[in-house]
């Protein structure tokens, strides 16, 4: 929320030395006991993620704001544009396929070093050669920092799906947790308390992504003993299967922040500011889907010919409660924005009144690519998310300069209501739940939630 994009009992994962075959957790009563785990752990992350953002947005205006939200995208940017699939790559191979768990974490380990150093200094060079292109207005200051921080940042992002993979949902939710709460300390300490600028913010924001590389590669090495010994014909097929998601991981990116790459070089920091506030609410409602469809690729993974079943569960709860978000954010969203970051981010209401049905879209977006992720991830996906970045991109570019954040707004939402209609047509080749039962929850769903359920052994 005011930071970094953008994740159960303890079981196979205490202990591994070896290769140890993984539970079948495939049943919706097991599903649900892990998804009540970590959605309860990103309850607690929610009033923190807000905090975070009314403190920086209060302290900051919308001009620092929107330096901040700015290097938050490159950062996002680095990361979708220069994990080459290994993050995905990862939890698949540890979930899918029978291979030794030490040299598939090696494996991530090593190229996560490896790809956020060239990362770094591709985006450092273009920082040279271009700065007004990419970075617009950003101090050099800032960059240094965000680059240097890279590789530990892809670290953390390629080791917590290790946690995932392995079912190891209570680790993965307390570093997650942790880090969270120590960067709203960061900046309540900085900002409010000592008087702190952007700097100071931006620092605390870079330090803490960085400080998650160290603590998940620690927690990670107390089960499974890794290092930097890389095995080239497992390294090659990671990367076959990590380049068939990495092009739908950018194309994703684009499609949820293309919108702030384009404000801040276009339009400023202050329209960058003001937007930035209605991508938080994108981000809340995002924590859901995210949070399921996280739970559910390695699932799905594990046995590629579901009749998508359990999916079709999870989109039918996610059309639910993000749809009484996005009703709910359309009916009252000026006195939401006033109350949460103050009376100068009321002139972003009817902004985040458009965005709301790209809310929506993109929450079952997410849930639609990790079953088909699972599943080997179809070339069609990639047709899908095409064409909704391509209708995004042409209502930007075209009215962006005219109709200011508004633009943004009705671009983003095309692009993922686009993106969302072609991956319904795509899943139901695999799926055998009547079209009608996809929208509408279940007694039989409901019963999925009750506390004899979520709680048994």
């Amino acid at each position: 929320m005011g930071g970094q994009v953008h994740h159960v009992p303890q079981s196979s994962f205490a202990s591994i030395r070896g290769y140890v075959p993984l539970q079948d957790n495939t049943k919706p009563m097991r599903y649900a006991k892990g998804a009540f785990i970590t959605l309860l752990a990103r309850g607690l992350t929610i009033p923190i993620g807000i905090a975070s953002a009314i403190v920086t947005a209060r302290t900051l205006g919308p001009d620092g704001r929107g330096v901040l939200a700015a290097i938050m995208v490159l950062q996002g940017l680095a990361i979708q544009f220069g994990t080459l699939g290994f993050n995905g790559s990862t939890m698949y191979f540890l979930s899918h396929k029978d291979k030794e768990p030490r040299v598939v974490v090696s494996s991530s380990f090593v190229a996560a070093l490896v790809f956020g150093s060239l990362v770094a200094l591709a985006m450092g060079a273009l920082y040279v050669l271009a700065p007004q292109k990419l970075f617009g207005s950003l101090d050099r200051l800032y960059i240094g920092l965000l680059l240097a921080s890279l590789p530990l940042t892809f670290v953390a992002q390629f080791l917590q799906n290790v946690l995932v993979a392995r079912d190891a949902l209570i680790s993965y939710n307390v570093i997650d947790l942790a880090l969270r709460t120590f960067q709203l300390l960061g900046f309540v300490v900085a900002l409010v308390l000592l008087s702190g600028g952007t700097s100071t913010a931006i620092v605390i924001l870079l330090g803490i992504s960085a400080a998650g590389g160290v603590v998940y590669a620690a927690t990670v090495r107390r089960s499974i003993p890794f290092g930097f010994h890389v095995e080239l014909r497992l390294f090659r097929q990671m990367l076959q299967y990590g380049m068939r998601t990495y092009l739908a991981s950018m194309l994703s990116f684009l499609l949820i922040r293309l919108n702030m790459l384009l404000i801040s070089p276009t339009l400023g920091d202050h329209a960058a500011g003001l937007f930035s506030v209605n991508l938080q609410f994108l981000d809340l409602a995002a924590i859901l889907p995210t949070t399921l469809g996280v739970i559910l690729f390695p699932r799905v993974a594990r046995n590629e010919q579901d009749a998508g079943d359990l999916t079709a569960k999870v989109f039918r709860f996610t059309v639910a409660s993000v749809g009484l978000f996005c009703l709910t954010l359309a009916l009252a969203a000026k006195p939401i924005l006033v109350l949460m970051f103050g009376e100068p981010f009321a002139e972003s209401s009817r902004a985040l009144q458009l965005l709301t049905p790209g809310i929506f879209a993109l929450a079952l977006v997410s849930i639609l690519n990790n079953d088909l992720a699972g599943r080997g991830l179809p070339r069609s996906v990639l047709w899908a998310l095409v064409a909704g970045v391509a209708s995004s991109s042409a209502i930007q570019f075209t009215f962006l300069g005219t109709f200011g954040i508004e633009a943004a707004s009705v671009g983003t939402s095309t692009g993922a209501l686009v993106t969302a209609g072609v991956l319904l047509i795509i899943v139901r080749k695999y799926w055998k739940a009547p079209w009608r039962q996809l929208w509408i929850l279940s007694l039989a769903d409901l019963r999925t939630l009750s506390p004899r359920n979520l709680l048994s052994h």
